[in-house]
């Protein structure tokens, strides 16, 4: 006799095939190593998902529709460059909103042309969604975005390109999420400029010649992120850039973790900041609100103005804050109460 927990372990049982029935149905054309990526991209209809197996693919990928393409994992489906310029280029002529072009699982390398041999570029008015890929041993920069093009970067690692790990320009827009840049030795792990924007979570930027140039009118938000190891400055700011940083871990910096210029602005905030040569600079007429910060066995200044290592340098700015703790050797010293509990502010503006 069926009780009637007898009944709802069979009504989860079929539940649980339909459900991978559906999983099994979700690729609309899965190609095999020998076959043609881009053969199936051009016959996919809009918002097709296709599936790449197991192996590898020497082919340049070009993409003007939206639909998703999947591999079984990063390490098990790879794309290669065959030709000069981008691996995977992205690109739309006119903004469309609902279209996206999803890539995951997938390792994308092979980019052979330092001027564009990119992993993935995203152009024009492309929104691209990037989960759980590599993006690794590229000749230009790993992941280009310009124009107005927008991307959407979850638990992808970016490491080993020659020029910049991700680049954003333009108007460009990019949120990245839980993912880690490495090792690019002779250029940044992330650069912005021009009116391009970013937003940066819970991501792992090391072992860069620099972790992030925000510059020109650029916009950045860095939150939760650990950025440490670089060869100069961790983050740096310059032209009229503007830059939020919380939360996040900076140390071990060789030589400063955050460098101001020109007209720049920064808040910095509930970070730890540690192990660099010294820790924040400010110089020409930037701004900066520097709040409950721990600064920790830096060796040099904590804060210092670009005076007081340069002569030349007149500091026009203005600064802000308190609460920050441990390292109170800043330089002028009217700047000592950073580490104060009422805090207070200096302004240098003409």
């Amino acid at each position: 006799m069926k009780t009637l927990a007898d009944g709802l372990l069979g009504a989860l049982a079929v539940l649980f095939l339909l459900c991978l029935g559906a999983l099994a149905e979700a690729c609309t054309i899965t190609v095999q190593p020998g076959e043609s990526i881009q053969e199936a991209i051009d016959q996919a209809p809009e918002g097709a998902v296709i599936c790449l197996a197991e192996g590898e693919w020497v082919e340049t990928v070009v993409v003007r529709k939206s639909l998703t393409l999947r591999g079984v994992d990063p390490d098990q489906s790879v794309i290669w460059a065959r030709e000069p310029g981008p691996t995977v280029q992205i690109s739309f002529p006119e903004y469309i909103q609902t279209q996206k072009v999803v890539l995951e699982d997938l390792t994308i390398t092979g980019g052979r042309s330092q001027e564009d041999g990119f992993g993935i570029a995203v152009e024009a008015f492309a929104h691209l969604v990037l989960n759980r890929c590599t993006i690794t041993g590229n000749r230009s920069h790993g992941l280009y975005l310009r124009n107005s093009a927008r991307a959407t970067v979850t638990d992808c690692v970016v490491s080993g390109n020659d020029q910049n790990g991700i680049r954003i320009q333009d108007m460009s827009r990019v949120q990245i999420e839980g993912s880690i840049v490495k090792a690019h030795p002779r250029a940044s792990g992330v650069m912005v400029r021009d009116a391009a924007s970013l937003t940066m979570l819970g991501t792992t930027v090391v072992n860069n010649y620099s972790s992030l140039s925000v510059l020109d009118s650029a916009e950045a938000v860095i939150a939760d992120c650990v950025i440490e190891q670089s060869l100069l400055t961790s983050i740096s700011l310059r032209g009229s850039a503007r830059a939020t940083i919380s939360g996040c871990t900076i140390s071990e910096n060789a030589l400063g973790a955050i460098w101001l210029s020109d007209s720049s602005r920064a808040a910095i905030s509930n970070c730890i900041l540690s192990g660099n040569a010294w820790v924040i600079m400010l110089k020409d007429s930037t701004h900066a609100t520097i709040k409950a910060n721990q600064i920790l066995g830096n060796p040099l200044y904590a804060v210092t103005l670009g005076e007081c290592i340069d002569t030349d340098d007149v500091f026009t700015g203005y600064v802000t804050g308190k609460e920050n703790m441990g390292g109170d050797n800043v330089c002028p010293e009217n700047l000592a109460f950073l580490f104060t509990q009422e805090g207070g502010e200096l302004d240098w503006r003409e």
